[in-house]
């Protein structure tokens, strides 16, 4: 992705007075806008259509667009104390192996960032999404579960 087609919603001559970290804040900014709609597609999807499964389409063509998103955001950038919610929504549906490593990498960044102890809430969070190799994981079900939910700050 360019850096044009992530400032979507602006067109370039209104960024022409803008210095280039300026430019580069705004972008991020930009797209975590995009992260958050990502995110809350992908609930929405699970709220509207309860028995959609984690290996969905709809639910996996989200969660790469969300960790498209995601990669574009530098570590430590002052925006990543937002990431908290579109992360985890992304990690409950999240399949494969590269992307949960990364997820729980920047979990753990942001929560160093911000000096909080949320990421390891998020982190067992993820594990009950994703199991172990005795249990079977609850996948983006745990979107709908009250009592995973109620134990998480973000």
């Amino acid at each position: 992705m360019t850096a044009h087609e992530s400032l979507m919603f602006l067109p370039p001559e209104s960024c022409a007075d803008l210095k280039e970290e300026e430019r580069f804040h705004l972008n991020c900014s930009l797209i975590t806008n995009a992260l958050f709609l990502k995110a809350a597609h992908l609930l929405l999807t699970k709220v509207l259509y309860p028995n959609t499964s984690t290996s969905d389409d709809l639910i996996q063509k989200d969660v790469e667009l969300i960790m498209d998103y995601l990669e574009l955001i530098p570590p430590y950038h002052p925006i990543c104390s937002a990431l908290p919610w579109p992360i985890m929504v992304a990690g409950s549906a999240s399949l494969l192996s590269i992307h949960r490593k990364y997820l729980i990498e920047r979990t753990l960044e942001i929560g160093d960032y911000v000096h909080t102890q949320y990421s390891c809430q998020i982190i067992d969070f993820f594990k009950k999404a994703w199991g172990t190799g005795e249990e079977e994981g609850m996948g983006c079900d745990i979107l709908l579960h009250r009592e995973s939910l109620e134990k998480l700050c973000l």
